[in-house]
């Protein structure tokens, strides 16, 4: 189950506190100094009433009682960038703002990225007097927010690169998190969402990779191509002329499909490879996925079974970590060998020692003197 809580609002709070205030007789409190407690508590209930109970003894007194009262609170990256899009960081100044992004100057805009179609903007008047939008307003301010999180990207790049120019970082932070949330600055509908960005650019890694090693297994039947021409130009077409057999003919044209691959000098693991890079976004199908199981074990199969030249040496990995292992366990037992040797050459080397030191502490000693004849 989905359960999501939220912390109460300050309409909620302020209206169950204004009938506590009643029944103790409490009648002296605005409204404001009220909203300003169940604000600096975090709009916490329990810290609420200990708080009006503090203002309660103080308050008459010590007219910035409530300015007083405060509660430490440990944010982090999702509540802060929740408080980034909700109207009580309207009225803050640009300092405040800016405190929200260098607080992970790495992640907070990235935060903002991910979730910023996810609020609904509102408007305020000069009365503070919240409107909604339109449906083409939101698309205008949504569009102004993605051109500020273009500038921000363009001067991270700037601090990153070999310029190292750091004195752009709170302009970075300006154009990436304070000017985006400014614009769609109202409700944040569901919960924060982290960043998908790491896991794109891991899968980005990836394709690259094998992109590149099917490009330089297919390098000598297409030479004039490079990566990127070899991914635009050739991929799609060569995906398609190696899976036709199959959906045609199923087992029948896996002879076929295998004589394809050794023409362009390609192993069944780029064929899986290349049907791979042809599928496009989360709704896109692999069709060597939507052949029948019969389908795929024959040509598993008959692959397997023949013998297949290429100009590229083909290594297994399973048998290259099993020989590793054997290595190294010979090599632990060499040089086990090699400390027993060595261990008992040095207390050889020790008794030669003691031996020679033995044999000149005798010769160092005088003669003993006779005694002359009386």
């Amino acid at each position: 189950y989905d359960l999501r809580f939220y912390r109460p609002t300050v309409q909620q709070i302020r209206g169950a506190m204004m009938t506590v205030l009643h029944r103790e007789n409490i009648h002296q409190i605005k409204q404001e100094t009220l909203d300003e407690i169940i604000k600096s508590c975090n709009q916490d209930v329990r810290q609420t009433l200990h708080s009006l109970n503090l203002w309660a003894i103080e308050g008459e007194t010590n007219p910035n009682a409530a300015k007083m009262i405060n509660k430490s609170v440990n944010n982090n990256p999702f509540e802060l960038c929740r408080v980034s899009f909700s109207d009580d960081l309207r009225q803050k100044s640009l300092s405040d703002k800016l405190d929200i992004f260098f607080y992970d100057y790495q992640l907070m805009p990235l935060l903002i990225q991910e979730n910023y179609l996810q609020c609904a903007p509102t408007l305020s008047n000069s009365d503070n007097h919240k409107q909604k939008v339109t449906d083409l307003e939101q698309l205008s301010l949504l569009s102004k927010a993605a051109e500020n999180m273009c500038i921000g990207d363009v001067c991270s790049q700037m601090i990153y690169s070999r310029n190292d120019s750091w004195s752009l970082l709170p302009y970075q932070g300006i154009f990436s998190t304070v000017a985006p949330c400014s614009y769609v600055r109202g409700h944040l509908r569901g919960m924060v969402n982290f960043s998908s960005f790491f896991g794109q650019r891991s899968r980005t890694n990836k394709n690259e990779r094998l992109l590149n090693e099917i490009e330089k297994h297919i390098c000598l039947k297409i030479a004039s191509a490079n990566k990127q021409q070899f991914n635009l130009d050739y991929l799609s077409y060569i995906a398609k002329i190696f899976i036709q057999p199959l959906q045609k003919l199923q087992q029948q044209g896996v002879e076929q499909c295998i004589a394809l691959l050794d023409e362009y000098y390609l192993n069944r693991d780029d064929f899986q490879t290349i049907m791979e890079l042809n599928t496009w976004g989360k709704t896109g199908k692999n069709p060597y996925d939507q052949l029948d199981t019969q389908t795929k074990s024959s040509l598993t199969r008959i692959y397997n079974k023949t013998a297949h030249r290429t100009p590229y040496a083909v290594i297994d990995m399973k048998k290259l970590k099993k020989s590793k292992g054997n290595l190294d366990e010979d090599d632990g037992e060499e040089s086990d060998g090699d400390e027993e040797d060595k261990a008992n050459e040095e207390e050889g080397d020790l008794e030669q020692d003691a031996m020679i030191k033995m044999a000149k502490k005798r010769a160092a000693k005088p003669a003993a003197k006779k005694p002359k004849g009386k």
